[in-house]
């Protein structure tokens, strides 16, 4: 297959050109900061560039602050540029926070474009937290690893979804050959909770840290002073009040219908922290 790539430069971007390089298909990774093939959210995109593509997978995305309509309405200028070119698949990455009642920005706006590209009749991937050695996980296992003190909010009681670099690959590739589009929610049907997850990480790591849980209320107090003072975190306030919200979601893991497997919790976290260990990170 021929496919463009949206955001090529980011962690699932990037890894995504590569593995699906390495699997025969012919792949052409554009981002703001290529400078073969530039494509930036909000701009008009060259006819060119989607000649002959058979699939377009929108992986970019503005992470700055107050850019939900520049996400919403740049997406969806490259989506009706590539229809209008003929492409016939398209594919969205989208998020497990993307949700009608959604309490981030960046939930919301996920939601906003996966409801689009579905009414259009395309295809979502709804990825849990991808663990590898970039992106979102890693900046976090690195702050982790240094910290003496970690405090656990709510107790660190709230379950997360996890998924494996390797099987978000592994599963793209499936959903490329699929003819019935609809939304993929991709993560290990065990969810697992905030204190397993850092317990594992100091594991892995042979990292000692004293784990002091915190009331719920008393951590956004704390995450909202430290945001004020803008010292930079690895959790805002925003974010852990979306992680209560998502403790009752109404997705069911495809994962194992898709790959009939699934990366052990142990395994995926002794590779990425091995690889941050190492410097072999994409953040």
């Amino acid at each position: 297959m021929k496919i463009l790539i949206t955001g090529a430069s980011g962690f699932l971007g990037s890894h995504l050109t590569a593995f699906l390089r390495d699997h025969g298909h012919a792949v052409i990774a554009t981002s703001r900061s290529s400078k073969d093939f530039p494509v930036v959210l909000g701009d008009s995109v060259s006819e060119k560039l989607l000649v002959g593509i058979d699939v377009v997978i929108h992986g970019a995305h503005d992470f700055g602050r107050g850019n939900q309509n520049l996400n919403i309405e740049g997406t969806r200028t490259i989506y009706l540029a590539a229809q209008a070119a003929g492409v016939p698949k398209q594919i969205f990455i989208s998020s497990f926070s993307a949700r009608p009642d959604a309490l981030s920005e960046y939930g919301k706006t996920k939601y906003q474009i996966e409801s689009f590209f579905l009414s259009q009749g395309q295809w979502v991937i709804r990825p849990g937290l991808v663990i590898g050695n970039g992106g979102l996980f890693a900046r976090n296992l690195k702050a982790i690893l240094k910290s003496p003190l970690l405090p656990l909010p709510g107790g660190g009681k709230d379950l997360v979804p996890l998924l494996f670099i390797g099987d978000f690959l592994s599963s793209v590739e499936k959903i490329l050959n699929q003819n019935s589009p609809r939304a993929f929610n991709l993560f290990n049907h065990t969810l697992v909770s905030n204190r397993d997850l850092i317990e594992e990480i100091n594991r892995a790591g042979a990292h000692r840290a004293l784990l002091v849980s915190l009331p719920l209320g008393m951590a956004l107090t704390a995450l909202r002073f430290l945001k004020f003072l803008k010292i930079k975190l690895p959790l805002d306030p925003e974010s852990l009040k979306s992680g209560k919200l998502n403790q009752s979601h109404p997705f069911r893991s495809d994962l194992l219908q898709l790959l009939g497997r699934e990366t052990p919790f142990r395994e995926m976290v002794q590779f990425s922290v091995d690889k941050v260990r190492s410097g072999s990170t994409h953040l």
